[in-house]
């Protein structure tokens, strides 16, 4: 239960460094920098402790590629677009349906189901996201195309999230080489699309490079913790702790970015956190880790 506090916590205060990032970065730039210079580190430490990369690497690079266009690319796209037109909480808020998208996909890719109750958190949580978005969508057309680009984010995500399971029980590679090849094979096509585009960062502050070690440092946390709990649980219980992520992310784009919640996000935030309490997730860990 502890892992998962902290993972969530770490996850939750991703976006609101990336929501700083992007007023000062360009997005493909930051994610791009963040993540290839993240799957260096890890490679680089995993290279000291005596893995042969290269070895480990052509048998591991084929699966995880769809691994990295679903959770990675794709989903990156998608969620520094709709990031840089609407505030943090919508973005948040929204991922909370990312449980739901993760079991249709642990169902079919490995037959992993959830009981009754799991399914009722999960349920209650999307009806929570659901309740919030709806207002947005209908009043303001402003959020409905980043909406649907989350949409698409969250499904590639959990998709990913499914794949990234079945690989951690079919191959034995170590954590450190698998985050640092996801990461690092993810983030040089987001750099090659940014200098593409031509969106490049013409001058490097002391705050572009603070923003980018913190990003890259939690970011990398988030993976390494991400994969150990695959490694140990089914992924729809792993990614039904999302719905606590969101909650922190609120919590720390208020505190950051003096974004402060609206009745709405608190109402859906309780009825998110309420899920989560009638899942008991520290029993349920408890009963699959016996």
């Amino acid at each position: 239960m502890t892992t998962l506090l902290l993972a969530q916590a770490f996850f939750g205060l991703c976006l609101p460094l990336n929501k700083m990032a992007l007023c000062i970065i360009p997005p493909f730039i930051f994610v791009g920098i963040r993540l290839t210079v993240g799957g260096l580190l890890l490679l680089g430490h995993a290279r000291l402790r005596g893995i042969r990369i290269r070895q480990t690497a052509a048998t591991i690079l084929l699966p995880l590629l769809p691994i990295i266009l679903f959770g990675i690319v794709l989903k990156n796209i998608c969620k520094y677009h709709a990031l840089c037109h609407i505030d943090v909480a919508h973005v948040a808020l929204l991922l909370t349906t990312t449980p739901l998208w993760t079991t249709l996909f642990s169902r079919l890719l490995l037959n992993e189901g959830v009981t009754g109750k799991q399914m009722g958190a999960i349920l209650l949580g999307t009806i929570a996201a659901t309740m919030y978005a709806l207002p947005h969508c209908t009043t303001n057309t402003q959020y409905l195309l980043p909406t649907i680009l989350l949409a698409v984010a969250i499904a590639g995500d959990a998709y990913s999230y499914g794949l990234l399971r079945k690989l951690t029980l079919t191959h034995d590679t170590p954590q450190t080489v698998l985050v640092g090849l996801r990461m690092l094979c993810g983030g040089l096509p987001l750099l090659a699309l940014a200098l593409a585009s031509g969106k490049t960062c013409t001058c490097i502050t002391i705050k572009h490079v603070s923003l980018l070690c913190a990003a890259i440092i939690n970011g990398s946390l988030v993976h390494i913790i991400y994969l150990n709990l695959l490694k140990r649980y089914p992924a729809p219980l792993v990614a039904l702790s999302d719905l606590l992520g969101p909650l922190f992310a609120v919590l720390f784009a208020w505190i950051m970015l003096q974004e402060q919640p609206t009745c709405l996000a608190c109402v859906s935030g309780s009825i998110m956190l309420l899920a989560l309490l009638l899942f008991q997730h520290e029993k349920k860990i408890s009963s699959l880790n016996a």
